[in-house]
């Protein structure tokens, strides 16, 4: 009688097709990133760069803040500056110009820096500003003359290039003082008619 054949069973072996089938995905989408040249990092970094651009724009200056800084810088100059003529006057019993041409650029310092205290809600009056800005200037523009006469009356050289160097240097502060006043009445009142000086 013959025996009947025996069944070998062999054991189920794992299927890794589905594991495959799942990282086939992952791959192809590393592939992506490779070939697109962006990883993880440099999207950090460009996140991260536009964060630092956004910050830094709103701690630009603004119109009203520059006018109060530059007027700040100057009434102390201009202060310096007068007590030096003052003192000349008493001591060497001399007439000195700078007496009155400084007190101008104080006067107008002062005036500036009144127009733009308070809240940066409270706009000054156009005509404040106007005012203000032929103030800048002009008063800048009395100590440049003060110093011209000096290079004239004076024959020291010494003494000219400093009166030079001096009147110079007050006439173009005059001028972007003035310029700066004016760049914030036009963010305020827009740019003024033709004809205002």
């Amino acid at each position: 009688m013959a025996r009947p054949a025996e069944r070998t069973s062999t054991p189920p072996q794992a299927d890794n097709s589905a594991p495959a089938a799942i990282s086939a995905p992952a791959s192809a989408a590393a592939g992506d990133a490779d070939a697109s040249g962006v990883s993880a990092d440099d999207v950090a970094l460009l996140a991260n760069h536009s964060v630092l651009s956004s910050s830094s724009s709103q701690k630009r200056i603004t119109p009203r803040a520059h006018v109060r800084r530059l007027s700040t810088v100057t009434f102390p100059v201009a202060a310096f500056f007068w007590l030096w003529a003052a003192t000349n006057c008493v001591t060497k019993r001399v007439p000195d110009l700078g007496v009155v041409s400084f007190a101008t650029v104080m006067l107008a310092a002062a005036y500036a820096l009144k127009m733009t205290s308070g809240h940066t809600s409270d706009i000054p009056k156009r005509d404040e500003m106007v005012a203000a800005r032929r103030a800048c200037f002009w008063s800048c523009a009395v100590v440049a003359v003060n110093y011209l006469l000096g290079i004239v009356l004076v024959p020291d050289v010494g003494f000219r290039v400093y009166c030079t160097i001096a009147g110079v240097a007050f006439f173009m502060w005059g001028v972007m003082w003035s310029r700066a006043v004016d760049n914030f009445t036009v963010t305020t009142h827009g740019r003024l008619t033709g004809g205002e000086p």
